[in-house]
C-alpha cells in the first residue's frame, strides 16, 4: 500500500548499540555513556572497563545496568 513505509536505522549510534548488545552476557544490559547520562537519575548502573569496539577508533565507555532479581 502507499501508506506503508519501510524504515531502516543507520549510523554510528545503531552500530554501537549492536556492538554493546553482542558483548553483553545473558540477562545483562550494556549501554553507552550517552544513554547512561540520559537515564542516570532513573536507573542504577556501574561503569565497565572501556571496550574496544569494531568500527570505533577509541575505546568506548559503557555501563552495566544493575538488575534486581527476586530471591
Amino acid at each position: 500500500s502507499a501508506d506503508r513505509r519501510d524504515y531502516t536505522a543507520l549510523g554510528s549510534n545503531v552500530n554501537l548499540c549492536w556492538r554493546l548488545c553482542s558483548r553483553a552476557a545473558a540477562c545483562e544490559i550494556l549501554m553507552s555513556e550517552g544513554t547512561y547520562r540520559r537515564v542516570a537519575d532513573l536507573i542504577a548502573a556501574d561503569p565497565v572497563e572501556a571496550l574496544t569496539v569494531k568500527g570505533f577508533a577509541m575505546p568506548v565507555v559503557a555501563y552495566r545496568m544493575r538488575v534486581h532479581t527476586r530471591a
